[in-house]
Protein backbone atom coordinates (compact mmCIF):
# COMPACT_ATOMS: atom_id res chain seq x y z
CA UNK A 1 0.00 0.00 0.00
CA UNK A 2 3.10 2.28 0.76
CA UNK A 3 3.49 1.76 -3.08
CA UNK A 4 0.14 3.31 -3.87
CA UNK A 5 1.09 6.20 -1.49
CA UNK A 6 4.26 6.45 -3.93
CA UNK A 7 2.90 6.56 -6.92
CA UNK A 8 0.21 9.39 -6.33
CA UNK A 9 3.25 11.12 -4.79
CA UNK A 10 5.27 11.25 -8.26
CA UNK A 11 1.98 11.69 -10.19
CA UNK A 12 1.29 14.92 -8.19
CA UNK A 13 5.15 16.11 -9.29
CA UNK A 14 4.33 15.03 -12.48
CA UNK A 15 1.45 17.29 -12.63
CA UNK A 16 3.09 20.21 -11.35
CA UNK A 17 5.30 20.41 -14.19
CA UNK A 18 2.55 19.13 -16.22
CA UNK A 19 -0.37 21.68 -15.83
CA UNK A 20 0.28 24.85 -18.36
CA UNK A 21 0.20 27.45 -15.61
CA UNK A 22 -2.52 29.97 -16.62
CA UNK A 23 -2.69 33.88 -16.41
CA UNK A 24 -3.25 35.44 -12.92
CA UNK A 25 -3.38 38.44 -11.53
CA UNK A 26 -0.61 39.60 -10.31
CA UNK A 27 -2.47 40.13 -6.76
CA UNK A 28 -4.27 37.15 -6.91
CA UNK A 29 -4.22 34.62 -3.91
CA UNK A 30 -2.09 31.14 -5.14
CA UNK A 31 -2.48 29.68 -1.70
CA UNK A 32 -4.73 28.99 1.13
CA UNK A 33 -5.12 27.15 4.45
CA UNK A 34 -8.49 25.32 5.67
CA UNK A 35 -9.42 24.43 9.44
CA UNK A 36 -12.26 22.91 10.11
CA UNK A 37 -14.20 19.41 11.05
CA UNK A 38 -15.42 16.40 9.63
CA UNK A 39 -17.55 13.24 10.34
CA UNK A 40 -17.09 9.66 8.81
CA UNK A 41 -20.58 7.26 7.90
CA UNK A 42 -19.88 4.13 8.66
CA UNK A 43 -23.80 3.42 9.36
CA UNK A 44 -24.64 5.14 12.93
CA UNK A 45 -26.26 8.14 10.91
CA UNK A 46 -26.36 9.88 14.00
CA UNK A 47 -24.33 12.75 15.09
CA UNK A 48 -25.19 12.25 18.63
CA UNK A 49 -23.86 8.63 18.88
CA UNK A 50 -21.25 9.48 17.70
CA UNK A 51 -20.29 12.83 18.97
CA UNK A 52 -17.73 11.25 21.28
CA UNK A 53 -16.28 8.87 19.04
CA UNK A 54 -13.29 8.43 16.52
CA UNK A 55 -15.84 9.44 13.30
CA UNK A 56 -15.78 12.87 14.72
CA UNK A 57 -12.84 14.83 13.39
CA UNK A 58 -10.75 18.10 13.06
CA UNK A 59 -8.53 18.82 10.14
CA UNK A 60 -6.47 21.20 8.66
CA UNK A 61 -5.34 21.71 5.04
CA UNK A 62 -3.00 23.47 2.28
CA UNK A 63 -3.83 24.10 -0.87
CA UNK A 64 -1.76 25.55 -3.32
CA UNK A 65 -2.80 27.07 -6.73
CA UNK A 66 -1.03 26.05 -9.77
CA UNK A 67 -3.33 27.61 -11.94
CA UNK A 68 -6.75 29.48 -12.09
CA UNK A 69 -8.53 25.93 -11.91
CA UNK A 70 -5.81 23.30 -11.14
CA UNK A 71 -3.80 23.02 -7.63
CA UNK A 72 -2.77 21.01 -5.45
CA UNK A 73 -3.70 20.02 -2.00
CA UNK A 74 -2.56 18.83 1.27
CA UNK A 75 -4.99 17.53 4.41
CA UNK A 76 -4.12 16.63 7.76
CA UNK A 77 -6.98 14.69 9.74
CA UNK A 78 -7.12 13.28 13.44
CA UNK A 79 -10.41 12.03 15.49
CA UNK A 80 -12.23 13.51 17.94
CA UNK A 81 -11.36 11.27 20.76
CA UNK A 82 -8.33 12.86 21.88
CA UNK A 83 -9.72 15.75 22.03
CA UNK A 84 -12.92 14.90 23.92
CA UNK A 85 -9.97 12.87 26.00
CA UNK A 86 -8.46 16.58 26.49
CA UNK A 87 -11.80 17.98 27.48
CA UNK A 88 -12.99 15.17 30.01
CA UNK A 89 -9.40 15.70 32.11
CA UNK A 90 -9.47 19.34 32.03
CA UNK A 91 -13.13 18.88 33.46
CA UNK A 92 -14.69 20.69 30.85
CA UNK A 93 -17.03 17.95 30.08
CA UNK A 94 -18.60 15.19 32.09
CA UNK A 95 -18.43 12.81 29.03
CA UNK A 96 -15.16 10.88 27.99
CA UNK A 97 -14.78 8.92 24.86
CA UNK A 98 -15.80 5.93 24.32
CA UNK A 99 -13.33 3.31 25.69
CA UNK A 100 -13.06 1.32 22.05
CA UNK A 101 -13.01 4.14 20.04
CA UNK A 102 -10.62 4.05 17.41
CA UNK A 103 -8.01 7.22 17.31
CA UNK A 104 -6.03 7.51 13.85
CA UNK A 105 -4.35 9.98 11.84
CA UNK A 106 -4.97 10.10 8.14
CA UNK A 107 -2.92 12.22 5.80
CA UNK A 108 -4.00 13.39 2.54
CA UNK A 109 -1.91 14.42 -0.40
CA UNK A 110 -3.63 14.82 -3.78
CA UNK A 111 -5.14 17.50 -6.45
CA UNK A 112 -8.08 19.18 -7.47
CA UNK A 113 -9.85 21.01 -10.37
CA UNK A 114 -12.20 23.81 -9.91
CA UNK A 115 -15.07 24.28 -12.34
CA UNK A 116 -16.51 27.75 -12.26
CA UNK A 117 -13.39 29.54 -10.65
CA UNK A 118 -14.83 32.91 -11.54
CA UNK A 119 -18.09 32.72 -9.75
CA UNK A 120 -18.48 33.54 -5.63
CA UNK A 121 -19.40 29.61 -5.23
CA UNK A 122 -17.00 27.31 -6.91
CA UNK A 123 -17.83 23.62 -7.24
CA UNK A 124 -14.11 21.74 -6.42
CA UNK A 125 -13.45 18.06 -7.35
CA UNK A 126 -10.30 16.68 -5.64
CA UNK A 127 -8.69 13.30 -5.62
CA UNK A 128 -5.47 11.41 -4.11
CA UNK A 129 -3.29 9.16 -2.07
CA UNK A 130 -4.28 8.79 1.55
CA UNK A 131 -1.87 7.80 4.71
CA UNK A 132 -4.00 6.35 7.46
CA UNK A 133 -1.93 5.48 10.55
CA UNK A 134 -3.13 4.16 14.50
CA UNK A 135 -0.18 3.11 16.60
CA UNK A 136 2.28 0.74 14.14
CA UNK A 137 -0.57 0.35 11.62
CA UNK A 138 0.36 2.01 8.70
CA UNK A 139 -2.39 1.48 5.60
CA UNK A 140 -2.51 3.79 2.35
CA UNK A 141 -5.65 4.24 0.12
CA UNK A 142 -7.23 6.87 -1.49
CA UNK A 143 -10.03 9.34 -1.78
CA UNK A 144 -12.32 11.07 -4.26
CA UNK A 145 -14.69 13.94 -3.42
CA UNK A 146 -16.63 17.11 -4.13
CA UNK A 147 -16.97 20.19 -2.49
CA UNK A 148 -18.12 23.93 -2.66
CA UNK A 149 -16.14 26.83 -1.96
CA UNK A 150 -18.29 30.07 -1.06
CA UNK A 151 -16.39 33.45 -0.99
CA UNK A 152 -17.23 35.39 2.35
CA UNK A 153 -14.15 37.75 0.81
CA UNK A 154 -12.05 37.81 -1.54
CA UNK A 155 -9.11 36.17 0.13
CA UNK A 156 -11.47 34.28 2.82
CA UNK A 157 -13.79 31.53 1.95
CA UNK A 158 -16.02 28.71 3.60
CA UNK A 159 -15.81 24.89 2.19
CA UNK A 160 -18.55 22.28 2.63
CA UNK A 161 -16.65 18.68 1.17
CA UNK A 162 -18.12 15.12 0.55
CA UNK A 163 -15.41 12.56 -0.02
CA UNK A 164 -15.59 8.93 -0.97
CA UNK A 165 -12.64 6.93 0.92
CA UNK A 166 -11.04 4.16 0.61
CA UNK A 167 -8.20 1.77 2.42
CA UNK A 168 -8.53 -1.91 3.20
CA UNK A 169 -8.17 -3.97 6.54
CA UNK A 170 -7.32 -0.39 8.27
CA UNK A 171 -8.39 -0.95 12.09
CA UNK A 172 -11.78 -2.50 10.95
CA UNK A 173 -12.31 -4.93 7.50
CA UNK A 174 -14.61 -2.10 5.91
CA UNK A 175 -12.57 -0.71 3.12
CA UNK A 176 -15.13 2.09 1.97
CA UNK A 177 -16.58 5.20 3.89
CA UNK A 178 -18.37 8.41 3.23
CA UNK A 179 -16.98 11.51 5.13
CA UNK A 180 -18.40 14.96 5.35
CA UNK A 181 -17.23 17.93 6.49
CA UNK A 182 -16.90 21.75 6.47
CA UNK A 183 -14.25 24.48 7.31
CA UNK A 184 -13.18 27.64 6.89
CA UNK A 185 -10.39 29.15 4.92
CA UNK A 186 -7.87 31.93 4.42
CA UNK A 187 -6.05 32.56 0.55
CA UNK A 188 -3.11 34.54 0.17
Amino acid sequence: MKRVFALCLILLAFSICAVPAMAQEKDAPTMAVTVGTGHIWTGSGSYDSTLLSAEWQIRAGFQWNLSERYGLEFNFTRDGAEIVDWLEEHQFTSEAADSETYRYTVTDLGGFFVLNPEDKASIIFSGGGSMYKEGDLEKAGFYAGVGLHYDITDRSFVAVTLRYRHVQDFIVPNANVVETGVAVGLRF
